[in-house]
């Protein structure tokens, strides 16, 4: 028996496979930049508004002597008085839009607020005491069930304006462990 006869058409289609895995894997790789860059641009967002927040707070320590007496996390965030929402959004230059992370789970964004405050600060100046203490933190870092929204960390702002990036939420938060 003879061996079948050179079909030109059947080898070319051989070479092209090797093209479509570099195609293939070239457009994974740009996919996955996009979807990185896409999540470091929302976590620098949030950074900033937690940034504008803390600047708000000292408009608010200038204007009143001391910070606002807010609650911890309030039930209804656009109603309360006693919100972060409610005690600086206009008045001290921030927007509701200010007061939700980018990437916080789609039922705290509706809440309309996804940080929580440092009940310990109320009504006490911006810079008392030595040490930096935690004034903000996303609300997201006291569920075992959510990620953190930013490649799995959280966010914190201090007293003295920082901002930190943590894996886990610091024992000195209460309900977060």
């Amino acid at each position: 028996m003879r061996p079948a006869p050179f079909h030109p058409r059947r080898r070319a289609g051989f070479a092209l496979w090797p093209w479509l895995l570099i195609l293939f894997m070239i457009t994974s790789i740009v996919l996955l930049l996009r979807y990185a860059h896409h999540n470091l641009a929302q976590a620098n967002q949030c950074r900033a508004q937690m940034k504008h927040i803390y600047g708000a707070l000292g408009l608010y320590e200038v204007e009143n002597g001391w910070l606002p007496d807010l609650l911890y996390y309030p039930d209804r965030p656009r109603e309360s008085p006693k919100s972060l929402v409610v005690a600086l959004v206009e008045k001290y230059g921030l927007s509701e839009a200010d007061c939700v992370c980018p990437k916080a789970h789609p039922l705290i964004k509706e809440k309309g607020l996804s940080y929580i405050w440092n009940v310990n600060l109320n009504h006490q100046a911006l810079v008392s005491g030595s040490q930096a203490e935690w004034m903000l933190g996303e609300i997201q870092m006291l569920s075992t069930k959510l990620a953190g929204p930013h490649f799995r960390n959280y966010h914190i702002v201090y007293t003295d304006g920082h901002v930190k990036r943590v894996d886990s939420a610091p024992h000195e938060i209460p309900g977060a462990h």
